[in-house]
């Protein structure tokens, strides 16, 4: 397994995983965002790719959640920020997606720079509308994609 899908602690490694199931990315440790970010952008590079998402984007870290310590979790939560901040400098005129849980979702660790978000569990509403109305108010020029949910 790759370190960086280890996520340290101080009585050591251990495989993280969120509530899915899906591995947790070690932002802690530098070499995760190096990791994360040369795949971005040798995506880019290919020139078939016109950018990156980051699923998760919003996520930080607790430690009752993830069950790590508090020191862990602010590691975690700079590390994260960081990689996004220098992957969209690195980035040049390439898109930088983010999520939200939910269309008035908070954008999280996502750089004021990013070029917008996906949003999860869109519901056909007129919540979703006004939630998307207010989202253009007060993010002018922001891309934002809804991932559309049945009621099932």
């Amino acid at each position: 397994m790759h370190p960086s899908l280890l996520l340290m602690e101080e009585n050591g490694a251990k495989k993280a995983l969120d509530g899915m199931g899906c591995h947790i990315y070690n932002y802690g440790n530098p070499a995760t965002g190096c990791y994360f970010q040369k795949m971005c952008l040798r995506m880019i590079a290919s020139g078939v790719i016109d950018g990156c998402g980051v699923d998760a984007s919003q996520s930080s870290a607790r430690e009752d959640q993830w069950k790590i310590s508090k020191q862990a979790a602010e590691i975690w939560n700079a590390g994260h920020a960081t990689m996004m901040r220098d992957l969209r400098a690195r980035m040049g005129n390439a898109v930088l997606l983010g999520d939200a849980g939910s269309v008035g979702g908070s954008w999280g660790h996502l750089p004021d720079n990013a070029d917008g978000i996906h949003a999860e569990h869109c519901r056909p509403t007129n919540d979703t509308v006004n939630a998307l109305r207010r989202l253009a108010i007060s993010r002018p020029g922001k891309i934002v994609e809804c991932h559309y949910q049945t009621d099932n």
